[in-house]
């Protein structure tokens, strides 16, 4: 697509935290991060069963302090919807590019990079700030170490045994989707007008449906505007930190989940979890 260019990195692209892919990263390396990770899940004692929702850890808490988001159909004009195209095709270019990077460094040295300081050291993403804001383009880069960051947590659940048999965790793969990621304080939603006033660009952007999480926010969080192919709109998803609430003699819950390679997943608020 015009103006991604996510294969640049493979030739002149920033080093991850001011390393080389050159050869200064040899086998030898490899081998050492292959052990320290060893030797760390050798040490750790965690229990085998991961908590399946925010009761599992403290079942007998009555109150939890966690993210919703609410999802709102967006109704912009035509000049918006271009300026909303030109936004998530630089965001996808900005997240595909920085994924190419990460991948070729994990593909030669066995270092999976989780910082988002490379970028801001090229005059390559120079042409992504001015079209996103700085603020934007920091959040864009967050969404890509956030990808590397979950994949770095399965290969350790791997390595000390807690995956299913058969699953195994793979690189992030090139975003398909037009996205764009806002910075929690570079948005305002306008309840009484439903609105969002996108703070960098000066755009109000009308939209339908009710907010629910975002009524109760502590705070608020990040902003994902998203395109669904499928019924051709636009969508917001607004981030919101909530406390929830519960009666302590409400009986734990269970939650099924059917699936393709596995018949069906079960767990319980308590953490166990059955396949």
């Amino acid at each position: 697509m015009e103006g991604e260019k996510p294969e640049r990195v493979l030739h002149s692209g920033p080093g991850a935290e001011g390393r080389s892919l050159g050869a200064n990263w040899t086998e030898t390396a490899r081998e050492q991060k292959v052990a320290e990770r060893k030797k760390k899940s050798e040490k750790d004692s965690e229990n085998e069963i991961t908590p399946l929702n925010v009761w599992a850890e403290n079942p007998n808490a009555l109150e939890a302090v966690v993210w919703r988001a609410d999802t709102v159909k967006l109704l912009p004009t035509p000049e918006q919807a271009d300026l909303l195209l030109r936004l998530a095709k630089a965001t996808r270019a900005l997240i595909n590019m920085e994924h190419a990077r990460r991948r070729l460094l994990y593909e030669r040295t066995g270092i999976i990079d989780c910082s988002v300081k490379g970028a801001y050291w090229s005059q390559d993403y120079a042409g992504f700030k001015e079209v996103l804001g700085s603020k934007n383009f920091d959040e864009a880069l967050k969404v890509a170490v956030e990808s590397w960051k979950s994949f770095k947590e399965l290969l350790e659940l791997k390595e000390r045994g807690r995956l299913p048999a058969g699953l195994d965790p793979k690189p992030p793969k090139q975003l398909k989707r037009l996205l764009i990621a806002v910075k929690h304080d570079n948005y305002r939603v306008i309840e009484g007008e439903k609105a969002i006033w996108l703070k960098y660009c000066n755009v109000k952007l009308k939209f339908q449906g009710e907010l629910r999480w975002w009524r109760q926010r502590i705070q608020q969080g990040r902003l994902i505007i998203a395109y669904d192919d499928v019924k051709g709109a636009w969508y917001a998803h607004i981030a919101s930190e909530v406390k929830l609430k519960r009666d302590k003699r409400e009986p734990l819950k269970c939650g099924i989940d059917l699936g393709q390679e596995r018949l069906a997943a079960a767990g319980t608020e308590s953490g166990v979890g059955r396949l």
